[in-house]
């Protein structure tokens, strides 16, 4: 096995050392860093491969490389108004940004960084940690000895001044100064798409994608899912805005990993869970370590958050949270989609044709009601549409017909 993860490594890896290395050499300033960037990427590579070798090596390896380069930029605490272009041409599954929006942002951005050095030093710490590493009050305000009203004050106070400074003239008319407010929130939120903490990842129907994080983290998609990424000083946080992500975590005690999903916060140190936002319900699946799951909607304000452990799945639906204690063997079948594979033990045939849907544009239609509590059994992969369709037409008698991107199936 360790002789295969060696041959693959040279063969899909270590073969883009020429073209990693000029990338690097364009894009980072400090040359004498360039070789270590450069075996870090590789270690995190081979690592990731040694769980789940990635579907596309060369691009793991640039995202690897790139996100190594992001932390070692937030680590220095510098701020780049030019983004970086090459860093953008890498397009892993990277969401796209308009080229007119880059440039309106990167004016705003530029505006926004010379108003920030003006602030009061204590106005210009409360303001990079709220408004840039996303902290809440109460942890801003631990980390700097104040309360968190005298938070809220110098939150209120920085905004104002900003404005004034974007406006040119504190003692500008109302109307100017509302103008520069608006033009400060629209750079804060250009800081969210060209900071280096923060981006987003998407899959395709059907595809399987592997996402290194800088911390040393792995976030493997799951088909048709997006998510956004933050990594900061204080924590590594998550946001899965649809679909379906495996989470394989660094331990780092220090920074808590943070999933959002919906009215949903799930909390780990180091562990490997997985995360689905379905249609009524998120399930969270944990197949090593402990997390802890707590809803954050108001119709649960005095709710304990849940500690759950390998072999819990959680339910947590708008009426309350269920877990199920199942074998570590069953969790795994029920996470195969990460191999590329659908596994059923005895399900009724609706069920499998939903998760079929998921990973196929064509669709399977149940057109007779009575078929749709036949059990099914077996391991397919998760693309192979036609084979699954045939086995009900040659095993089960079920009528099949075909008609654009529809498959309809009834009685024989």
């Amino acid at each position: 096995m360790e002789d295969t993860l060696k041959q693959w490594f040279i063969r899909e890896v270590v073969v883009h050392e020429g073209a990693l290395m000029r990338h690097l050499s364009r894009v980072w300033p400090d040359r004498s860093e360039i070789r270590d960037i450069r075996q870090e990427a590789y270690v995190r590579v081979y690592e990731a491969a040694a769980r789940s070798r990635p579907l596309a090596p060369k691009s793991f390896l640039f995202a690897t490389a790139r996100n190594l380069m992001a932390d070692r930029v937030r680590r220095n605490r510098v701020v780049s108004i030019e983004p970086r272009a090459e860093l953008d041409a890498l397009n892993l599954l990277v969401d796209e940004i308009s080229p007119e929006r880059r440039a309106s942002a990167r004016q705003e951005l530029g505006q926004l960084a010379r108003a920030f050095e003006l602030l009061p030093t204590r106005c210009r710490h409360v303001m990079w940690l709220a408004k840039v590493e996303c902290l809440p009050q109460r942890e801003i305000a631990a980390r700097l000895g104040i309360n968190e009203k005298a938070v809220e004050k110098q939150v209120s106070r920085g905004m104002r001044l900003l404005a004034a400074a974007l406006a040119g003239d504190p003692t500008a008319p109302v109307r100017r100064r509302v103008a520069a407010g608006v033009l400060l929130t629209l750079a804060v939120a250009a800081v969210g798409y060209f900071w280096p903490k923060c981006e987003s990842f998407h899959t395709a129907v059907g595809a399987v994608a592997a996402v290194p994080m800088s911390d040393g983290s792995t976030v493997t998609l799951n088909t048709d899912s997006q998510v956004r990424i933050a990594v900061t000083s204080a924590q590594r946080r998550v946001e899965l805005g649809r679909g379906e992500a495996f989470f394989e975590v660094a331990k780092d005690p220090v920074r808590p990993f943070v999933v959002i999903v919906g009215n949903c916060k799930v909390t780990a140190v180091g562990t490997k869970f997985s995360v689905w936002r379905a249609a009524s319900e998120v399930r969270i699946t944990v197949t090593e370590g402990r997390v802890r799951v707590e809803r954050t909607d108001s119709e649960a304000p005095n709710e304990a958050p849940e500690e759950v452990s390998a072999g819990d799945v959680v339910h947590a639906r708008s009426t309350g949270v269920v877990i199920e204690l199942k074998r570590l063997s069953e969790v795994e079948e029920n996470l195969s989609w990460r191999r590329g594979y659908l596994f059923f033990h005895d399900v009724p045939l609706a069920t499998a044709v939903a998760e079929f849907n998921r990973y196929n544009r064509e669709k399977i239609v149940i057109g007779d009601p009575a078929i749709a509590t036949v059990r099914i059994g077996g391991n397919f992969r998760a693309n192979n549409l036609a084979g699954f369709v045939r086995l009900l037409e040659e095993g089960f008698s079920i009528h099949v017909q075909r008609r654009d991107d529809e498959i309809t199936l009834t009685g024989g």
